[in-house]
């Protein structure tokens, strides 16, 4: 099981710099912290749900291009 899902991964951010997975991972993980710690700040809100915008914004660009990558596009 765990040689499958390390497959998938070197396939997801295979093309991809190492640095690129760990800025996208990052990018979401501020997002998160930040929604996480807004108990009543609505500019909190608005940066982690920003920041996480971008990370997803960011592995879906991963996603698409890897998979057209790896279907001989």
């Amino acid at each position: 099981m765990l040689d499958r899902i390390n497959s998938l991964q070197d396939r997801y951010w295979g093309s991809h710099s190492r640095l690129f997975e760990n800025v996208t991972h990052v990018i979401g993980g501020i997002g998160i912290g930040l929604l996480a710690a807004s108990k009543n700040r609505a500019a909190n809100r608005r940066y982690g749900r920003m920041f996480l915008a971008v990370s997803a914004a960011m592995h879906l660009y991963a996603f698409v291009t890897a998979q057209g990558k790896t279907a001989g596009r």
